[in-house]
């Protein structure tokens, strides 16, 4: 007599079908982001490769140096009045082909600069430079910039500039005018300085 070998089958094959669907990948559960602070400011251009990154590269060194929490804090657009200029990015050379200060200034106490991009349109001015503490922390080539299609230059991640930090730029002309460089940049600061709460 024959053995009946159709239960060890379909075991089998129930088997197989369980270790099948065991080794298939189960969906990952849905994962909630990484909480991350936001602010309200100009948005930011560069940002060490991430959004918002240089307010946030700002805003800790403000919370870290200053002590306060975030509600303590303002974030808002560079002004020409943060480097010490009047209310314009004007620049006027006296002389051509010299090395001629344009700004001298120190960041004022509890404010935290980063310059990231310089604009520049016109043709007088060929090179800028800016010297932070006692280093040259940022090179320009105005005609360079000039020559781009938005004739903007980003940097590849920001210049920062901490409280109480002496700032000089010095600017070389190809001949004596007044013309326009625009730094673009974020700043972050004790609240109350600039911004009411």
């Amino acid at each position: 007599m024959a053995k009946d070998y159709t239960p060890w089958i379909i075991g089998g094959a129930l088997g197989l079908g369980a270790l099948y669907l065991m080794s298939q990948q189960q969906p990952a559960a849905a994962r909630a982001p990484a909480p991350q602070v936001t602010v309200t400011g100009p948005s930011d251009f560069i940002g060490m490769g991430t959004p918002g990154g240089t307010q946030q590269i700002l805003i800790q060194k403000a919370q870290q140096e200053l002590g306060l929490p975030l509600s303590g804090l303002s974030v808002r657009g560079l002004r020409p009045e943060d480097l010490g200029l009047t209310t314009s990015w004007s620049f006027t050379s006296t002389v051509a082909n010299t090395w001629e200060n344009w700004v001298n200034t120190t960041v004022a106490d509890a404010t935290f600069i980063g310059i990231e991009a310089v604009s520049y349109a016109g043709t007088s001015f060929s090179q800028a430079r800016l010297t932070g503490g006692a280093r040259v922390s940022g090179f320009w080539n105005l005609n360079f910039i000039a020559g781009l299609a938005n004739q903007t230059y980003y940097e590849a991640s920001p210049i920062i500039c901490d409280q109480n930090t002496p700032i000089v730029i010095d600017v070389i002309s190809n001949a004596v005018a007044t013309d326009f460089i625009n730094l673009i940049g974020t700043v972050v600061e004790k609240r109350g300085m600039v911004i009411n709460p």
